[in-house]
């Protein structure tokens, strides 16, 4: 039983983040780079699906929000 509560809990966990290429290509849409020129660093996950993190490209830094049911709401601001 405590097997099969661990396995669920992780397959839960696991569905419910982006991969960093996902954020990639829909932070590239936003801020204009190719997703290869990207990095994406400083992530930390919200219970609610979203994503928080810095995205880098050509020396100038990001600060993104994603949330994976909602992939045309990704929004980007440039950090100065």
């Amino acid at each position: 039983m405590k097997f099969y509560i661990i396995t669920i809990s992780t397959a839960m966990l696991l569905s419910g983040c982006m991969t960093q290429n996902t954020l990639k290509k829909r932070t590239a849409s936003v801020i204009g780079c190719h997703p290869q020129d990207i990095t994406i660093e400083n992530r930390s996950t919200a219970f609610s699906g979203g994503e928080y993190y810095t995205a880098i490209c050509n020396e100038q830094s990001y600060s993104c929000t994603a949330h994976e049911d909602f992939p045309t709401q990704t929004q980007c601001a440039p950090v100065r």
